[in-house]
């Protein structure tokens, strides 16, 4: 943090439109909403004023002027924004760690992932299904997330470029984009404060580092790729005038752009909200973002939940081929990621007492506050389980796959060992008619004999053949032993009585 606010270029590239970094919410005033366009304008605003109930949105990327400005208006612990650009570090490996935090600083300080569902139009079926292309689509993927993270730690990145936190390729057509709003809340001398980081910025995604392969990470035409909207209540409904593509402060309407109405969020926050209830509780103040991050969540689940069942319904049905272990485990792996973030929610929400409040809070305020709380705790509650339900899904089918794939590798063996007795047979045969074929072949008149007519090694093969074939007979095999071997009968006489039970 101190090596980015000692930067000496802090514009970075010019973006299209003039974006609105910070946005204040003071729903003290008749109309809360204060647009800041300079670092100046936050730390002049009514200076000398106590927060009572107030809101701040910070939106993207910041400069080192913003951050100053933050820092000497907000009382803001500096870990918090450390923890939100932890990830574009320019030395990662010079990071402190603090990152998740122990639960008592968590409480005041969680953050938020929304993630934006992308899907790919007509792809091919049969390369939509291959694992080798889905293998080939994450590393493609990875390569592009790296060369991002480049980017910004090269500065090649403006105040407000919206930011992003991961990229997950879930098949040959679905995928997502993973970006996080990260909130801290303080108690001030009258009332609440509190500082809401979207990285979701004031310029489109598609309009900052690495935009262009943003708008089509599968590498196919961006006309193409689709990009899913957060369905959410009417209460993130923008009003009249809210444009719904390209950058959120220009109103003409971008062709190619990432589409995320999360980046609304910000505008008219207020509506929906009951006002008076948001200037007594900061936790009513910030249910529309908690709830807005759980119905995100709810969309993410269920696309996994649908591709997981497609991958347990392919191994349940006898087809290994076509049931995908890395699938699996790759789902499995985000599930645990994403419910290692889910938690944070409930975390937060646990206890009403301590978020802040303004002094003059009714008892009426504090029990609707409370069913705002608990209402809230339930929606996150029930997405961690069914993030674990969806993940022990994951587990039974990659257990299918290995007992499909043992139970071929078995049938392969018994195929291989059937072969290797059907040429054991043959060698039982010819074998012994090959050794006498060499016998009669050999110079019989140095032995004296003179020479031997043709059907002595008829005469003599005949026997062996027949011999030969009694032998690959299991009973006329048993026979012949026990008249030859007469302990031999009398072992096996002795076992099969003990197999019948009739014992002597």
């Amino acid at each position: 943090m101190k090596l980015f606010l000692q930067r000496e270029d802090s514009r970075g590239p010019e973006r299209p439109g003039n974006g609105t970094f910070a946005v204040l919410y003071d729903f003290q005033r008749t109309d809360p909403m204060v647009k800041l366009q300079h670092p100046a304008e936050l730390t002049d605003y009514e200076p000398h004023r106590q927060a009572q109930s107030d809101l701040l949105f910070l939106r993207g990327y910041p400069s080192p002027e913003w951050l100053s400005a933050v820092g000497s208006r907000v009382d803001v612990d500096i870990e918090f924004l450390e923890h939100h650009l932890q990830l574009y570090a320019k030395q990662p490996v010079q990071l402190a760690r603090t990152w998740p935090p122990v639960a008592s600083q968590a409480v005041m300080e969680p953050r938020l992932r929304l993630t934006t569902l992308g899907y790919l139009l007509d792809s091919d079926e049969s390369t939509r299904s291959s694992v080798s292309h889905v293998q080939k689509l994450r590393q493609r993927t990875r390569g592009l997330f790296g060369s991002y993270l480049d980017s910004i730690r090269n500065d090649e990145v403006g105040l407000g470029d919206s930011l992003l936190h991961s990229i997950c390729v879930h098949d040959g057509t679905n995928f997502s984009f993973g970006q996080d709003i990260s909130i801290c809340v303080k108690q001030t001398e009258i009332g609440w404060f509190a500082l809401i980081w979207l990285d979701f910025g004031s310029h489109n995604l598609a309009d900052g580092p690495k935009g262009r392969h943003l708008l089509a990470p599968l590498g196919s035409n961006p006309a193409n790729t689709i990009f899913r909207p957060t369905v959410f209540g009417r209460a993130c409904e923008a009003r009249d005038g809210t444009p719904t593509r390209g950058s959120t402060d220009d109103p003409n309407i971008s062709a190619e752009c990432i589409d995320q109405n999360a980046m609304h969020l910000w505008r008219n926050y207020d509506y929906g909200l009951d006002i008076n209830l948001a200037r007594s509780s900061s936790l009513h103040a910030l249910s529309k973002l908690f709830a807005f991050a759980a119905a995100s969540g709810s969309q993410f689940l269920n696309l996994i939940q649908r591709l997981v069942d497609d991958e347990v319904r392919l191994a349940d049905a006898f087809e290994p081929e076509n049931a995908s272990m890395s699938n699996l485990l790759h789902h499995q792996q985000v599930l645990n990621e994403h419910r290692r973030r889910l938690k944070g929610g409930p975390l937060a929400l646990e206890e009403q007492s301590s978020w802040p409040h303004a002094l003059s809070v009714t008892q009426t305020e504090l029990h609707m506050t409370g069913h705002t709380q608990s209402k809230l705790y339930r929606d996150f509650d029930g997405l961690i389980r069914a993030a674990q339900d969806i993940a022990d899904e994951c587990n039974r089918g990659a257990r299918n796959v290995i007992q499909l794939a043992s139970h071929a590798e078995s049938q392969k063996a018994i195929a291989q060992a059937e072969d290797l007795g059907r040429l054991t047979r043959l060698a039982t045969i010819f074998v012994p008619l090959t050794l006498i074929a060499a016998f009669f072949g050999m110079d019989s008149s140095l032995f004296g004999q003179g020479t031997l007519p043709i059907w002595v090694f008829f005469a003599a093969a005949g026997p062996t053949l027949v011999l030969s074939v009694l032998l690959l007979m299991p009973r006329w095999r048993q026979r012949l032993t026990s008249w030859f071997w007469p302990s031999i009968r009398r072992r096996t006489t002795h076992e099969d009585d003990l197999e019948t039970g009739q014992l002597a």
